[in-house]
């Protein structure tokens, strides 16, 4: 039988951590670029790919378990680039497929599990395909991870993490070289709480994450090193509508803050996993620039915050210019003179209706034939038209239009009457918009039907219809966030914060699902649809309260005829947690030691003894819980 490890879990009482308010100033990050990649299909270059507002660098920079190979997934040139972080130098290995949008690594380098679209490829250093596993057809995935003794593990939209083959969600959201698992928890605006559970020992700790100055955006766990030091990315807003400052901060084991430096970011092009730390506890970042892709290189510091801030900033990339992307959609014809009459002809729609149809128009299913494709490029109608998709087959998630807007069924009829499957050229010449041989959606198109408009709106007239909010956390789902060029679809904030999104713009271009840090929306202003019937929650993702875990804290190891008082809480299903302490039960097994309430008391050994602790709770038909070994120590002998 599985016993899952969250309800055995032991962890460390941080009552020694100190508010951050009151804690010394930090020490400090020295950063230094120490390699780089520029942007190309050359044998020495990484591929950018360009779509629709968007740019992408490779998706993730992770790390073998020995702590000396940074990988780099560089699917459109079928490679993963290697970085040795003793010699500095880079090497590739040979992917089977261009296909790939996520990776992890097995073995220090040997084998290699490859995310594509609904299923995962295992392969080895030599490009040979092992296996492949189909992954719930209900999972929707956004990234993966592996380890060798836990296994692969999906990581989903909603903000789950899953097996392959079932659709039922695991008790923690990622995995953490070292042998942990990781859970976040956002307390309120200004605090979260990241928990690790090491599997093996039974062991665990939880991070107490404060913002020092406004509110906490995002804060993302980074790794745990040799030390069992934590590294976290963390985002902070000072002020409503003020952008957001990321930075890099260590915790001690007992969840001290020892350090903190302002990171470098990029606008240029996006990265799902931009950050690694190594076993010794230097950190790398992967930075995209215009011409290249960054590699730098943090290290702990007696520098002053200042100092470092300052290096972070400079090797960022902050301000985007006119070039640095392809268009996302043609200029809209027309200008709204009488806004009042406009909002009174527009037809309301509830969120749940908005997400609704957001789902069904990325999760969309459909047949392409050889009739449906451009070979190239190819005139019709007045235009150049090049399709997204190249080979006959089964696809999912809509495909990118120049100009589109397309319902599901007059996309599903035009396929059938043999219409092209999509347009990706956008600075084609020829007529701008209109061509009626093609069918899909751009993202003023996709945000115009998801609220059920009856004609397109461009980005610049989305407003009209819509209230600006004061600040991002105001979103709720079906919000949109929007600049001139591009728009997204809101949909949650996951437990670290990150923002959810639908959107007519992708790697491959399509209807698809992402998450973005703070960061990554600073050009982006909120937007709340006038005619929408539903404020919604809270903009986080929410499920039935339930309770998941049941964790003890406390000492492990006690002198003998002494006593320790433990502490008891129960994790819910939506992020909250209380203190049960009271209500518990509370057993030992052993003679030398017997509880009193919550107060474990021991008696006199003549050598060290353990006491195997546990204690149970039961909430709505569920009995959670958690035990550990505890060590008496004989005090008159040495042990």
């Amino acid at each position: 039988m599985h016993t899952n490890p969250w309800h055995l879990a032991w962890l460390v009482t941080l009552t020694s951590a100190i508010p951050l308010a009151e804690a010394n100033t930090p020490h400090s990050f020295s950063a230094n670029e120490i390699a780089r990649l520029n942007w190309g299909n050359g044998a020495k270059q990484i591929a950018l790919d360009k779509a629709p507002a968007n740019n992408f660098g490779p998706q993730r920079l992770t790390i073998d378990e020995a702590g000396t190979g940074l990988y780099l997934l560089d699917a459109t040139n079928q490679r993963i680039w290697l970085f040795n972080t003793t010699l500095n130098q880079f090497s590739s290995i040979r992917l089977p497929s261009k296909q790939a949008d996520d990776f992890c690594v097995l073995d220090n380098g040997e084998h290699f599990y490859l995310l594509l679209s609904q299923k995962v490829v295992l392969i080895n250093n030599k490009a040979q395909q092992l296996t492949d596993y189909a992954i719930k057809d209900n999972i929707r995935p956004i990234g993966i991870q592996c380890h060798e003794k836990r296994g692969l593990i999906i990581q989903a939209f909603d903000g789950n993490a899953y097996r392959h083959n079932d659709d039922t969600p695991l008790e923690f959201q990622a995995m953490v070289r070292g042998g942990y698992t990781l859970h976040a928890l956002r307390n309120n605006a200004s605090e979260g709480t990241i928990l690790l559970h090491h599997e093996e020992t039974n062991i665990g700790k939880d991070i107490l994450v404060v913002s020092r100055n406004g509110e906490l955006a995002t804060f993302n766990l980074i790794g745990v090193d040799n030390n069992e030091n934590t590294y976290l990315s963390v985002e902070e807003v000072a002020t409503k509508g003020s952008p957001p400052r990321r930075f890099l901060r260590k915790y001690t084991p007992d969840g001290q803050l020892v350090a903190e430096a302002e990171l470098a970011y990029s606008l240029y092009a996006y990265t799902f996993q931009d950050l690694v730390v190594t076993p010794t506890g230097d950190v790398f970042q992967i930075v995209p620039h215009k011409n290249h892709l960054k590699v730098v290189k943090w290290r702990l510091s007696t520098d002053n915050t200042r100092s470092a801030a300052s290096r972070g900033l400079s090797l960022s990339y902050t301000e985007t210019q006119a070039d640095d992307f392809e268009p996302s959609e043609a200029a809209v014809e027309g200008i709204i003179k009488d806004k009042s009459a406009e909002t009174r002809r527009i037809q309301a729609v509830s969120r749940q209706q908005i997400i609704a149809t957001a789902k069904a128009y990325a999760n969309k299913d459909f047949y392409v034939d050889y009739a449906n494709i451009t070979y190239g490029r190819q005139y019709l109608g007045g235009k150049i038209v090049k399709t997204p998709i190249s080979r006959a087959g089964w696809y999912t998630g809509v495909p990118y239009k120049w100009c589109g807007f397309n319902s599901l069924s007059s996309f599903e009829n035009g396929l059938k009457q043999g219409k092209k499957a999509g347009d990706k050229c956008t600075k084609c010449g020829g007529r701008s918009c209109g061509i009626r041989q093609t069918v899909g959606i751009d993202c003023s198109g996709f945000v115009s039907r998801v609220w059920g408009l009856t004609r397109k709106y461009g980005t610049s007239q989305l407003p009209n219809i819509a209230v600006r909010l004061r600040s991002k956390s105001q979103l709720r789902p079906g919000d949109i966030l929007n600049k001139v060029g591009h728009v997204r679809l809101f949909s949650h904030r996951d437990a670290a914060g990150r923002f959810c999104v639908y959107e007519a713009s992708s790697k491959d271009w399509k209807v698809s699902k992402r998450c973005y840090h703070a960061y990554d929306l600073k050009n982006y202003r909120p937007y709340r649809y006038k005619r929408v019937l539903s404020q919604g929650g809270s903009g986080f993702t929410t499920t039935q309260k339930l309770p998941t875990r049941f964790l003890i804290y406390g000492t492990r190891r006690i002198a003998e005829g002494q006593s320790r008082t433990y502490q008891a809480k129960v994790f819910y299903s939506d992020g909250s947690r209380r203190d049960v302490t009271h209500r518990a039960s509370w057993r030992e097994k052993s003679r030398y030691a017997y509880f009193r309430g919550a107060t474990l008391y021991t008696k006199r050994v003549n050598r060290k003894k353990s006491v195997y602790i546990k204690a149970s709770y039961a909430e709505k038909g569920k009995i959670l819980k958690a035990g550990v070994a505890v060590t008496i120590r004989n005090t008159s002998a040495r042990n």
